[in-house]
């Protein structure tokens, strides 16, 4: 039986991450330099709080403008929820609980610090 090699499907899963946020950033600067609109920036102790619930609810320019650092958090978070399921495909127990444990730690370092 052929065995998979997982690492190839982890670096697909990063280049598109961060290709799509560097495409979405030069789409974000081309519509920023091409408005005469301003945002406003806030200053607010979570990431969750500042990007998505001021910003993305009401999809304007400076919303657009934060998309591609979400889409940066949420590549390693991706990595890591697909690193899990290898894991448990290989049976490798001691990973599935370690890669767990830091998918706990970068959720509530998102969501809650």
């Amino acid at each position: 039986m052929k065995k998979i090699d997982y690492n190839k499907y982890i670096s697909y899963i990063l280049r598109i991450g961060v290709g799509l946020s560097f495409i979405l950033a030069i789409i974000g600067i081309f519509l920023s330099l091409n408005s005469n609109k301003t945002g406003k920036i806030y200053k607010y102790t979570s990431i969750y709080n500042f990007i998505y619930i001021n910003y993305m609810k009401h999809l304007s320019l400076t919303s657009f403008v934060f998309i591609p650092i979400i889409v940066l958090i949420l590549t390693p978070l991706l990595r890591v929820i697909f690193s899990i399921f290898m894991f448990k495909q290989e049976k490798n127990i001691q990973f599935v609980f370690i890669t767990s444990f830091v998918l706990i730690i970068l959720l509530i370092s998102i969501f809650i610090i």
